[in-house]
């Protein structure tokens, strides 16, 4: 857990040492913002690292942090970063072995299991991103240590009817029988069988 960045004096309740500074690093300010950079800087020493700064990339412009739903979701190993939420939620989701909550901060180096759709995938986050990619540059964000999925032999066939087809006939119970590899009983045996 990051410590809190106390409010200067005189600053609105929104605006914190970390918001301020980050917008002096290229982004245009207002005069507002500009009145309020002064006052600080005159009290502050700005070249200190803001408490924040791992969220918001630093000055380098590489992440050090970021949520483990959001990740999990940027590198594609989910479809919806609500459905990544969930299965965090759910307890489906470690990360170093502990199970994590959705704001958990991941870290390049750690092992990322997740539990979806049957499998298990586990992980080792080697970039840290926020922003969903294009599934090229998100394999580059991990090291997959996953097992292999099962084979498609392995799986099981359904049978699928449309629905509202009605009952089968007689023609689809015999070649569903057949499928299932039941014996075929022939309309001549049932009437001549005594019972």
């Amino acid at each position: 857990m990051t410590p809190r960045v106390a409010r200067h004096e005189g600053l609105p309740r929104s605006a914190s040492r970390c918001e301020l500074t980050s917008c002096t690093v290229g982004t245009p300010v207002n005069l507002r913002q500009l009145s309020l950079l002064k006052r600080i800087s005159s009290d502050e020493d700005l070249s200190r690292p803001c408490a924040l700064s791992q969220y918001s990339g630093g000055v380098s412009g590489e992440q050090v942090g970021a949520r483990v739903d959001i990740w999990i979701w940027s590198v594609r190993l989910t479809r919806t970063r609500s459905i990544a939420s969930d299965a965090c939620r759910g307890g489906h989701v470690r990360v170093n072995g502990v199970r994590v909550k959705p704001a958990h901060v991941v870290r390049v180096g750690d092992e990322v299991r997740l539990r979806h759709e049957g499998r298990e995938r586990i992980v080792v986050v080697a970039r840290v991103i926020t922003k969903r990619v294009g599934a090229p540059v998100a394999a580059e964000c991990y090291v997959d240590k996953s097992p292999p999925p099962p084979p498609r032999e392995e799986t099981l066939t359904v049978a699928v009817r449309a629905r509202g087809a009605g009952r089968p006939t007689k023609r689809e119970r015999r070649s569903i029988d057949k499928l299932l590899g039941r014996p075929v009983v022939e309309e001549r045996d049932r009437r001549t069988r005594p019972e």
